[in-house]
């Protein structure tokens, strides 16, 4: 009874944490997003109007924020979130926001990862083919997405995670670690909203 006690006191220490943990990421992720937003342009353009010049172009520009380097604002209008995006991922900067796995927006290979938290990518399973996603770039250039697919892959499976032609991905893990949600996208032409 002694153990049974102590797994239940531990089960209950560690949803705590998770729970504080996943609070603190949202926090931190809203006070990055405003400062974000402050630095990027008033006026913002569907990227449509220069896409020769950008699709194929150079690597994403980034914007320092408190010595974390960001490529831009990811938005999920169907769930009413709006997250900054880190130039790079680790598991560190997981806890701050979404991340670059891969790719760029400018030769539609972006593929963006994030823990489960609510305020990250918890929601994306409920994302729905024909949803629309949105990713400003730091020089406030827009580019509009629709969902495609939605699937489930297993959690080493890389290859699978980079290949196809999607010109936007997003995944997280499962709830249990072992599998990622995994949502494709394609660039809307004319960058509707």
């Amino acid at each position: 009874m002694v153990f049974g006690a102590g797994l239940l006191l531990f089960s209950a220490g560690l949803l705590t944490y998770n729970l504080y943990d996943e609070k603190r990421a949202a926090e931190r992720s809203a006070e990055v997003l405003d400062a974000l937003n402050d630095q990027l342009p008033d006026e913002r353009q569907s990227a449509d109007s220069q896409l020769e010049d950008l699709l194929g172009g150079s690597d994403m520009r980034t914007v320092e924020i408190d010595g974390q380097q960001y490529i831009g604002v990811l938005e999920i209008p169907s769930q009413g979130l709006s997250f900054p995006v880190l130039s790079e991922w680790s598991y560190p900067k997981l806890k701050i926001a979404p991340c670059r796995y891969k790719g760029s927006v400018f030769d539609d290979s972006l593929i963006l990862a994030a823990h489960n938290y609510k305020k990250h990518f918890g929601g994306i399973s409920l994302l729905k083919t024909g949803d629309l996603v949105a990713f400003t770039d730091v020089d406030g250039n827009v580019f509009t997405y629709r969902v495609s697919l939605a699937e489930t892959l297993a959690g080493t499976a890389v290859q699978a995670m980079e290949s196809g032609e999607w010109d936007l991905t997003l995944f997280t893990c499962t709830y249990n670690g072992k599998s990622r949600v995994t949502i494709r996208c394609e660039r809307i032409p004319g960058g509707a909203r």
